[in-house]
Formats: C-alpha cells, structure tokens, sequence
C-alpha cells in the first residue's frame, strides 16, 4: 500500500491549493474600522506612512495582507482591523486604494484581537544598523555608488555613507554599533 502525498506539496506536477486560514480576501478599505487607539503602536508619523506607501507602490504589492476580524460595535463598518495599521493608512490615505488583502480572524475576543496587535508588533524586530549595513552590502556590492544606493533606497546619502562605514571598522566597534551602544 503506497501513502498518498498531500495535494498542497509544491511541486510543478501536483497542484497547490491554499490553506484555508491564511486566505487572504479583498475587502473595501470603507468598511474596515480602523481604530488608532487600539493598536497597540498607537499613531504613526505621516513620513513613516508616506514611506510605506512609496515602498508598496515600488513594489506593486502589498507583502503581506492585513488583518481584520468581524465587526458591528461601529456603524457603517463590516471589520475591525487587527493588524497592519501602518499598512492599512499607506494604502487607503496615500495610494488610494479601494481595496486591501487581508485575513479575517473570526470568533476572536476583544482580548483576543489585541493580542494578536501586540504580538505581531512585539515580535517584529527592527533591523540594526550592522544588519541594514550589511543588507546594503548585499543589495549594492562595489561599484555602485552611496548616491544610486540612497536614491534607490529612498534614504539620504548620509544614511547608506554611514552603513558603508560602517563595515570598514574593526568587529568589536561594528558589534558595539549593532548593540546600540555607539
């Protein structure tokens, strides 16, 4: 008796079908509640937005679908947004967009929804300077001038100098830097 492969194996000869709870769905941006207060960030600047914004619009996409839970506490709302608030203003407020992926979390509690927010901010980590160093090195090798990097990168030229600088320097100075403590 031979074990029959799952279907979702990738594979150009076996066919992929998605996992159901990580289906994304367009949903119109009006009938997503967005609630700053419930984030657990709270507010975002305006350029850190408008950044977000240009970077989707650059790549054409969003990289990952927000998420939103079923909602009726707000009239003239179908969904509360969960996760991806910084997400949900580039698109609706600076690309215009009528409609945003997202997952839908159905049966969470309040408690629940905000423990989701949390988490998922609580375990994103933000890049170091060593590892933004780094990525930098990756993406632009020699030749590529600080100027196309930051033009590119949408960052000033001082910004991609210092990086660069930065893996010129002995470790101990380049681990002192990735700590936080230069």
């Amino acid at each position: 008796m031979v074990a029959q492969q799952p279907a979702c194996i990738v594979s150009p000869c076996v066919a992929m079908k998605p996992l159901e709870q990580y289906q994304a769905y367009s949903i119109p941006v009006a009938v997503i509640y967005y609630d700053a207060a419930f984030n657990c960030r709270g507010e975002f600047t305006l350029q850190s937005v408008k950044e977000l914004a240009e970077s989707i619009a650059q790549a054409g996409r969003l990289i990952c679908p927000v998420a939103v839970q079923p909602w009726s506490k707000t009239p003239g709302f179908e969904y509360r947004l969960i996760v991806g608030h910084r997400r949900f203003r580039a698109v609706a407020e600076f690309l215009k967009w009528t409609a945003i992926p997202a997952y839908v979390c159905e049966g969470l509690s309040d408690h629940e929804a905000r423990m989701l927010n949390f988490v998922e901010n609580l375990q994103r980590k933000s890049l170091n300077v060593l590892e933004e160093a780094r990525a930098i090195q990756n993406l632009f090798p020699e030749g590529v001038s600080v100027r196309e990097a930051a033009r590119e990168l949408k960052q000033p030229t001082r910004w991609v100098w210092i990086r660069r600088q930065l893996l010129r320097m002995p470790e101990a100075i380049q681990q002192k830097a990735a700590a936080g403590l230069l």
